[in-house]
């Protein structure tokens, strides 16, 4: 939650797309790591979340076109 939070505060309040986008990156990681790890012992659960790491990844890629195109 704390990378969560953190990339708005990168993001938008200290304007930095190229730090938003290593928090963010960093947050992918994470949340794929959690669902590896919870996949193996609740199934349910990871599909649950997977759709947050859908949006992560839209997220991910969105920033990457900020950074490239501003």
């Amino acid at each position: 939650m704390a990378f969560n939070f953190s990339w708005s505060i990168v993001f938008f309040y200290l304007t930095s797309p190229w730090w938003g986008l290593l928090v963010i990156l960093l947050l992918d990681g994470l949340v794929y790591a959690f669902l590896d790890l919870v996949r193996k012992k609740d199934r349910w659960a990871a599909i649950c979340f997977l759709p947050y790491f859908i949006w992560l990844i839209l997220a991910s890629y969105l920033n990457l076109y900020v950074c490239l195109n501003n």
